[in-house]
C-alpha cells in the first residue's frame, strides 16, 4: 500500500497558508484539513474556532467523531512536547523515543482522516516546525514540506489589524515569532529532500505557476489550468472542512483573486522589523 502523502505548509501565521491550501484543496483527490494540530494542542482547542463549514468542530459532520475519539493522553503529550521551547530536548535520547512514539500515534490519526476523506493526499497547514518534525518520523507518511515565507514587514502590518477571530499582535512579537518559526524550520529540514520554499509575494504575482510547482514537486497528476478564471481569479467549488486558519476559509463557492497585497508601516516600525529579521530576510531576498 502506498504511503499517505501529507503536503505540510510550514511557516508563520498570516503567511498566506490558508489561501494556498484552499486552492490546492479545491482540486480532485486532495483534502485540505487546515491546521490538524488544532485538534491536538489544548491551547488551540480552547479557542473553539469553527470549521470552515460554519459548524463547531464537535458538530461538524467530518471532524466531530475524529475530535471526540482522540485520546486525552495524546493531546496532553503533544501539547507539552511539541513546543518551540522544547526543541533542544527533542534531540536527546529520551526526546527521540518520545518523537518515535508520538509519530506512530499521529500516524493513526492521519490514517483515520484520510480514510474518512476518501483520499491519499492531505494538505496540512499546521505550520509549526516541531510538529512537522514529528510527522516526518511517521512510518506511513510521506511528508512534503512547502515552506511558505512572507516579508516580515507585511506580516507585521497584517497582524496590526484584527481579522475576524484573529486578534492583533505587537510588531516585536510578530518579528521574533517570524524568526523563530522560519529559522527552526530551516534547521530541522535543511537537508530534507522533500522540501521546497515559496515566497508569498511570488505566489501573489504568479499563483498558477506556484501551484503547478507544488503539484509537480509532490508528484501529483493534476491539471490546474481549468481552475483559472481570468488573470489571477480562481473559482472555489468544493466544500472544504478547514480547521483553524484564516477567516478567508469561508470563501467556498466564490471567485477569489490572488494578488500581491500592499502593506504600509510607520518608518520606525519598518526599520526595527527589518533589523530584527535581517539575517533570514536577506536569505529570502527581501533586502
Amino acid at each position: 500500500m502506498d504511503r499517505l502523502k501529507v503536503i505540510y505548509i510550514l511557516g508563520a501565521g498570516r503567511s498566506g497558508s490558508t489561501l494556498l491550501s484552499m486552492l490546492l484543496g479545491n482540486q480532485p483527490g486532495l483534502f485540505n484539513a487546515g491546521e490538524i494540530r488544532y485538534l491536538l494542542y489544548e491551547n488551540m482547542r480552547a479557542r473553539d474556532l469553527p470549521c470552515s463549514c460554519g459548524l463547531r468542530v464537535e458538530d461538524c459532520p467530518f471532524w466531530g467523531d475524529v475530535a471526540s475519539n482522540l485520546q486525552g493522553s495524546l493531546i496532553n503529550t503533544v501539547t507539552e512536547t511539541l513546543r518551540s521551547r522544547n526543541a533542544i530536548r527533542l534531540f536527546t535520547k529520551t526526546g527521540k523515543n518520545t518523537i518515535r512514539t508520538l509519530s506512530n500515534e499521529l500516524q493513526e490519526v492521519y490514517d483515520v482522516i484520510a480514510s474518512k476523506a476518501g483520499t491519499h493526499v492531505i494538505i496540512d497547514t499546521s505550520k509549526h516546525p516541531l510538529y512537522a518534525y514529528c510527522l516526518k518520523h511517521a512510518p506511513g507518511i510521506e511528508l512534503y514540506i512547502v515552506h511558505l515565507v512572507r516579508d516580515p514587514r507585511g506580516m507585521v502590518s497584517s497582524w496590526s489589524r484584527r481579522k475576524g477571530y484573529l486578534e492583533t499582535k505587537p510588531a516585536l512579537r510578530v518579528a521574533m515569532t517570524w524568526n523563530l518559526l522560519n529559522g527552526l524550520g530551516e534547521m530541522l529540514f535543511r537537508n530534507y529532500p522533500l522540501y521546497i520554499r515559496l515566497r508569498y509575494e511570488d505566489f501573489g504575482r504568479e499563483p498558477l505557476e506556484s501551484l503547478n510547482e507544488i503539484v509537480k514537486f509532490c508528484g501529483l497528476n493534476i491539471d490546474l489550468q481549468n481552475v483559472l478564471h481570468g488573470d489571477g481569479y480562481f473559482h472555489l467549488t468544493k466544500v472544504q472542512h478547514i480547521l483553524a486558519g484564516n477567516p478567508e476559509k469561508y470563501s467556498v463557492g466564490s471567485v477569489i483573486r490572488i494578488r500581491e497585497r500592499a502593506w504600509n508601516l510607520p518608518g520606525l516600525v519598518s526599520i526595527s522589523t527589518k533589523l530584527l529579521t535581517y539575517i533570514l530576510g536577506k536569505r529570502y531576498g527581501y533586502w
